[in-house]
């Protein structure tokens, strides 16, 4: 999962941020296991430095997707 959310940025944050990060969310907050909400917060990292990254190279190609808006209902 970070490996797809690092090379097919910032698409995939886009088509499946309303998917997935209220699933990592939970994990991150109400999962028992300490290996599973380290695996939960790196995906998030994954998705949030996707969209970093696509601001940094922003520059180079004119691109719709919004980082800012993508992650203002999960702040």
């Amino acid at each position: 999962m970070a490996m797809m959310y690092n090379e097919c940025a910032p698409l995939a944050q886009f088509k499946n941020h309303e998917e997935v990060m209220p699933v990592l969310i939970k994990l991150m907050l109400q999962e028992p296991l300490i290996k599973m909400q380290t695996q939960a917060t790196s995906a998030a990292l994954n998705f949030v430095n996707g969209l970093l990254k696509s601001e940094e190279d922003e520059e180079e190609e004119e691109t719709a997707i919004d980082p800012q808006a993508i992650m203002a209902p999960h702040s």
